[in-house]
């Protein structure tokens, strides 16, 4: 694995890392959103409890004007994950590409050797599989430890 993470992720200053900062950034945020749509949840509860029409509608207002920045959060979280996998799948294709292309490889494989079937479609769909697992698996595992960092801070 360490040698394919240095086939999408050459050095420190390529876009995969920008995109990477933007996605820990923007997940910080998401978690930041979270627990304040949480309190806010609480507090409309609250209100309905108490009776209070007032509270209850300013709250249900507050909540509403908070799902507007969410759901722009949560989209460009999808696009930094996509557009991540798109990244990598590109530098991928490239490295795969000339490997495969390179000293007839591609005729020894599709000519000479029947025991690989289509080898060219079997390293696409591979790739393409491989890099958006790897663009997806970063949030995947860092939002739900932000999640238990913050709530837990939050609690304390």
């Amino acid at each position: 694995i360490r040698f394919l993470i240095k086939i999408v992720i050459p050095d420190i200053w390529c876009g995969e890392i920008l995109d990477i900062v933007l996605l820990t950034i923007f997940l910080v945020m998401r978690t930041f959103l979270s627990i304040y749509i949480a309190s806010v949840n609480g507090q409309i509860v609250k209100a309905i409890i108490k009776r209070n029409m007032n509270n209850f509608l300013r709250k249900v207002l507050t909540l509403g004007m908070v799902a507007v920045p969410a759901s722009f959060v949560n989209s460009y979280l999808d696009y930094l994950n996509k557009s991540l996998g798109i990244r990598f799948r590109k530098r991928l294709t490239n490295y795969f590409s000339d490997r495969y292309l390179d000293g007839m490889t591609f005729y020894r494989l599709s000519g000479l050797d029947s025991r690989i079937p289509n080898p060219d479609q079997r390293m696409t769909t591979d790739i393409e599989k491989w890099a958006n697992s790897l663009s997806l698996i970063y949030s995947n595992f860092s939002k739900p430890m932000l999640d238990i960092i913050l709530f837990t801070r939050k609690l304390a």
